[in-house]
């Protein structure tokens, strides 16, 4: 969450810190009782000589009051955080536990996902690989970089090492749900992982059978074994409701159409984007003109400036303003000033 928001001092923190809690140190027996512990961050050196003073009171109540925010006990709470400096002899040191075995990967150094886009990891079976990674591909057009056992996972490498790569840093898991799926011990610890994690499940149907266990509560989607890309468009609103994660798929779909390398494609892109995005925000709408304005295979591609007008017609749609083409460039529509005549009263 911390590397999430940009708060790379806390996330420091938890990262090199062994952890201590002192219990109970401070006590109140009015109305039942209510107990206040102080918990220790152990930081070695490097971690903790760039924290001023000021710096570290300003993190330790940040990190006590965070804490605070997830103890789900009325009568308890963290009184006060501490950062000491870790030495090995140090008993209470040495009772201290590791927050976590290592730092948790940051996801934008990992090479099999495409950075700015939403991680989404698919479990499917090893017999269904081509079709999960069409559906991985399809969905890449819309914003979201799939991880695909394996397809993504790169040469000379160490495969589990890589699956559990994929499982730390995605955002959501695709279950790519055949009537065999269940029979992998490997798609079932999977499913386990982002469940303990509490990762958002999403599950694409592509057989008689619906999804059981602990997923089994989850609606599927519909999906064809001949056709997985025609789950993307419906996975894509799916993805972007679960994860509240509208706007950076919204953009990646307006970078796509920006970018459009030919006009063939531009047809597609546009149908992808207009198929998807029923609003623009101020910063998207100036976005898709300047993109229309600059690149050729948008503004000279006869399926958005033909007699249907399309460009046009869904500009308008979407920002409730009036475009027009000029030069076969898209602008606002100029409002003519009103016309001088008798019925002026002066």
């Amino acid at each position: 969450m911390y590397r999430r928001a940009g708060l790379e001092n806390r996330a420091a923190i938890l990262e090199a810190a062994r952890v201590g809690i002192e219990l109970q140190v401070e006590t109140d027996n009015w109305n039942g009782g209510s107990y206040g512990h102080d918990v220790v961050f152990y930081l070695p050196l490097d971690t903790l000589v760039p924290f001023t003073t000021e710096l570290r009171k300003e993190l330790t109540g940040k990190l006590a009051e965070d804490l605070n925010g997830l103890i789900t006990r009325s009568n308890e709470h963290v009184r006060e955080c501490h950062l000491e400096l870790a030495d090995e002899n140090d008993p209470e040191y040495q009772a201290a536990k590791e927050y976590q075995g290592r730092p948790v990967p940051n996801p934008d150094t990992i090479e099999f996902w495409k950075p700015g886009l939403v991680r989404a990891f698919i479990t499917h079976r090893d017999e269904h690989k081509a079709g999960a990674h069409r559906l991985a591909d399809a969905l890449e057009q819309y914003g979201i970089s799939c991880f695909v056992a394996h397809d993504t996972i790169p040469a000379q490498t160490e495969w589990r090492q890589q699956i559990m790569l994929g499982l730390e840093t995605m955002e959501i898991m695709i279950v790519y749900f055949t009537d065999d799926f269940e029979e992998s011990i490997w798609t079932q610890q999977e499913i386990g992982y982002a469940l303990g994690a509490q990762k958002p499940i999403v599950c694409v149907k592509l057989g008689k059978k619906a999804p059981g266990g602990f997923v089994g509560h989850i609606q599927a989607t519909p999906g064809s074994l001949d056709n997985p890309e025609g789950s993307a468009a419906k996975l894509y609103k799916l993805l972007a409701k679960e994860l509240g994660a509208g706007d950076r798929l919204n953009n990646a779909l307006i970078e796509a159409f920006a970018a459009s390398p030919s006009w063939g494609e531009t047809t597609d892109l546009f149908k992808r984007m207009t198929s998807a995005l029923t609003s623009l925000m101020p910063a998207q709408r100036k976005r898709v003109v300047e993109a229309f304005n600059s690149n050729n295979q948008l503004y000279a591609a006869a399926y958005l400036v033909n007699s249907s007008n399309r460009m046009v017609r869904w500009m308008n749609d979407v920002t409730g303003e009036t475009y027009e083409l000029h030069g076969g460039r898209l602008r606002l529509k100029l409002t003519e000033p009103a016309a001088l005549g008798d019925d002026i009263p002066f």
